[in-house]
C-alpha cells in the first residue's frame, strides 16, 4: 500500500512495513544539499600554538599532526630546507599553499588564519 504524506510517497512491503520512500525530486536536492561536508575548521589546539606559541599556521599544524619537516617535504617532492622557509614565511603564494594543504591533508582555508 502506497501512503501520501507531505509529497513524499511510502510504499510498504507485503507486511505492512514502510519500504522505500519517493520524494518530489526538488525535495530531494534540498536534503543533498543539507548534507554537504561542513566547512572545515581549525582545531583549538593548532590555534593555541600561533596565538600563545608563536608559531606559523604551518608550523602548528605540522606539530599537530605529528608529522615532521622532512615528511611534509618528501610528500611535496622538495628538499626539507626548502619546507622549512615555507613555514618562516609571512606570506605564502596561493599555489605553494594548496600544494601544502593537500600534502597535510587540509583544506587551503584552514592555513588563513
Amino acid at each position: 500500500m502506497n501512503v501520501h504524506t507531505h509529497n513524499v510517497q511510502i510504499v510498504n512491503d507485503t507486511m505492512g512495513n514502510p519500504l522505500v520512500a519517493i520524494l518530489p525530486y526538488t525535495d530531494y536536492v534540498d536534503l543533498l544539499q543539507e548534507n554537504k561536508k561542513p566547512e572545515p575548521t581549525v582545531p583549538h589546539e593548532v590555534v593555541g600554538l600561533v596565538v600563545v606559541d608563536g608559531l606559523s599556521p604551518l608550523q602548528a599544524w605540522r606539530k599537530y599532526l605529528n608529522i615532521t619537516q622532512s615528511e611534509v617535504a618528501r610528500r611535496l617532492g622538495i628538499s626539507q630546507p626548502a619546507y622549512a622557509k615555507y613555514e618562516k614565511a609571512e606570506q605564502l603564494k596561493s599555489a605553494i599553499k594548496e600544494k601544502v594543504a593537500k600534502a597535510l591533508k587540509l583544506a587551503p582555508i584552514q592555513l588563513d588564519f
